[in-house]
C-alpha cells in the first residue's frame, strides 16, 4: 500500500532504518493512528510520568536542593524541552541562589528563563520566570538589564512593581514600593 519493499519494513521493525518522514502520515492513516499513537507517544502518560518524578524530588527541595536539582536535570535527559521540568530547574537555581547564595549557575539561570520566556504560552510562568532571571541578572551585576527585564512585567497586576520592590535598590526600589502602597496594598 505504501510502495515499500519487505526489506525496508523489516528494517524499520529492527530499527535499522526508518521510513521516509514523508510516508509517516500516510502510515498513520493506512492503520488509521495518530502520529502519537504511530510513535508510541502519549502525552498524558508523559505528564504522568513526570509528575511523579517531582512528586518524590519535591520531598528534598529544601533539605538537599542539590539532590533536588540533579533528579530534574535527569529527567530532563529524557525530556529536554518540557517546559515544566525546564521551570522546575530554573526555581531550584533561585532558591538556592536566594537560600544559600549559590551563584554557580548564574548563566544557565538566565539562559533556561530566555528559553522559558520565548517558548512558553502560560502566562503566570512566564512572568515568574522573568522575576527568577531578573535575580540571576543582578547577581551579576547586570542591573539595568534587570531592571528591563522587571519593566517587561504587567503592571495591571502589580506584580511588577511587588518585584522591582523586592529585587531593585535605591530610588528604583523607593519609587516601585511608593506604588505598591498607593494601590492599597503593603510593600516590601
Amino acid at each position: 500500500a505504501m510502495s515499500v519493499t519487505a526489506q525496508a519494513v523489516s528494517k524499520w521493525e529492527m530499527g535499522t532504518s526508518y521510513p521516509d518522514f514523508t510516508l509517516l502520515p500516510a502510515l498513520a492513516a493506512y492503520f488509521e493512528v495518530s502520529m502519537d499513537t504511530l510513535f508510541d507517544y502519549d502525552v498524558h502518560e508523559v505528564k504522568t510520568k513526570i509528575e511523579e518524578i517531582l512528586q518524590e524530588a519535591r520531598l528534598y527541595f529544601f533539605e538537599d536542593t542539590a539532590r533536588y536539582i540533579e533528579t530534574v536535570k535527569e529527567a530532563l535527559q529524557t525530556w529536554p524541552d518540557n517546559e515544566t521540568l525546564l521551570t522546575c530547574l530554573l526555581d531550584a537555581y533561585e532558591y538556592d541562589l536566594r537560600e544559600r547564595g549559590n551563584r554557580a549557575h548564574l548563566e544557565e539561570m538566565v539562559m533556561l528563563a530566555d528559553k522559558i520566556i520565548q517558548e512558553s504560552r502560560d502566562f503566570v510562568r512566564v512572568c515568574n520566570v522573568k522575576d527568577d532571571k531578573a535575580a540571576a541578572l543582578l547577581k551579576l551585576g547586570r542591573y539595568d538589564e534587570a531592571k528591563a527585564v522587571l519593566e517587561t512585567l504587567p503592571a495591571d497586576v502589580e506584580l511588577r512593581y511587588d518585584s522591582m520592590a523586592f529585587r531593585l535598590t535605591g530610588k528604583d526600589r523607593r519609587d516601585a514600593a511608593i506604588l505598591v502602597s498607593g494601590s492599597g496594598r503593603t510593600g516590601t
